[in-house]
């Protein structure tokens, strides 16, 4: 029965998603609330990884500004993070008018320049149009100045994408007076860019999306293959954690900031190897020390100072028993001897001989038990 039900809930998720419209990116709060958490997490999970690097170093977004706008700023430059959520009015295809929240992914304001950063997995063939709806609303709010609009400057990161894909999303805008405008919105492929680019120009926030390029072998690892996918894995990992060391070494990245980093490139691959927990073990062991991070080292160390305060509590205790056990056997014997008529010294010689005590210790044990009851 379990099986069942876990098959009509994927069968109303997947329902759900086709029934969305062409703007299926921000899925409306009646949908969200039907999503299992584990579809929830899958859906949202490179928008967030982005989204908490900007939000604790909103700086690492210095070098993919240069990289995409030619637009330099200095290091301390202040960034403000501004709100993405719109409240639009759009009408369902059944007919009726409803009020939806769109979010873009990420609105920076650096000086009076407005950048608007957009994550997205694959090509999709409605993202000028979604791009058009974000820039519209966040001109309107934040590039309005009397009879002047400004809209802000976009990019879209494509963390996958296909070989013949364009360098722009882009379409055209047909105006009442008769004129056109073609909207363009240039395109980042994160993964056409090399380590040695990344490292070149301190591309340090897109390390975490790095692995994605492997996804399909992830996929198709089998047999020989397998064993090369996590030789190359491994080895790619590897040189990823070298340039955040490089990076904190030459002052690019604080130290924070190189193990967040890292910290997200593990959550990564924890995700693109969710079906190969044994592939994962494999890939990780065979990187430490290199990719463990401070959050482990400090639970191994908890860990090992618990259990050596387990190990000093159960040796206490057997101790105590041994003891209880020893002393309950001297009891014993002295009372038996005096019970048989002997002497106090012969219950002292036999603790001695019996139990290898010294004799002073032999003497102090009959004297405290040989008149007690």
């Amino acid at each position: 029965m379990g099986k069942n039900r876990t098959q009509e809930e994927k069968q109303t998720e997947e329902k759900l998603l086709e029934e969305e419209s062409m703007f299926s990116d921000q899925l409306p709060e009646e949908v969200l609330r039907e999503l299992t958490p584990e579809i929830r997490r899958q859906y949202f999970l490179w928008d967030e990884i982005l989204k908490r690097e900007v939000e604790l170093y909103p700086w690492l977004t210095l070098p993919l500004i240069e990289e995409n706008f030619h637009k330099k700023y200095r290091q301390n430059t202040r960034i403000q993070l501004l709100s993405t959520e719109y409240t639009v009015s759009r009408i369902h295809k059944k007919g009726e008018k409803l009020l939806h929240s769109i979010r873009a992914d990420l609105l920076l304001r650096i000086g009076t320049d407005l950048y608007h950063l957009e994550c997205q997995m694959k090509a999709d063939k409605t993202m000028a149009l979604r791009m058009l709806e974000y820039d519209t609303h966040v001109a309107l709010v934040h590039g309005a100045n009397k009879n002047q609009l400004s809209f802000p400057k976009s990019v879209v990161l494509y963390l996958s994408h296909s070989k013949n894909m364009s360098d722009y999303e882009e379409c055209m805008l047909h105006f009442q007076d008769g004129s056109s405008h073609l909207y363009q919105v240039p395109i980042m492929k994160v993964q056409s860019y090399s380590l040695e680019k990344i490292a070149e120009k301190h591309l340090n926030i897109l390390i975490p999306f790095l692995p994605i390029r492997f996804m399909k072998r992830i996929k198709n690892g089998k047999g020989k293959s397998r064993k090369r996918l996590k030789e190359d894995l491994t080895e790619f990992l590897a040189e990823c954690i070298m340039i955040l060391n490089r990076e904190r070494e030459k002052g690019a990245l604080t130290e924070h900031a190189q193990n967040d980093i890292g910290e997200f490139l593990y959550k990564a691959c924890e995700h693109l190897l969710a079906e190969e927990p044994e592939l994962l073990g494999e890939v990780f062991e065979a990187m430490e020390p290199a990719i463990k991070l401070n959050r482990e080292i400090i639970k191994e160390l908890q860990d090992d100072k618990d259990q050596l305060l387990q190990d000093k509590i159960q040796l206490s205790r057997q101790l105590q028993n041994k003891d209880t056990k020893l002393e309950s056997g001297i009891v014993k014997l002295i009372r038996r001897i005096r019970d048989e008529g002997k002497t106090a010294a012969d219950a002292e010689y036999a603790l001695e001989d019996v139990f290898s005590l010294e004799k002073k210790e032999a003497r102090d044990k009959v004297i405290l038990y040989w008149e007690k009851e």
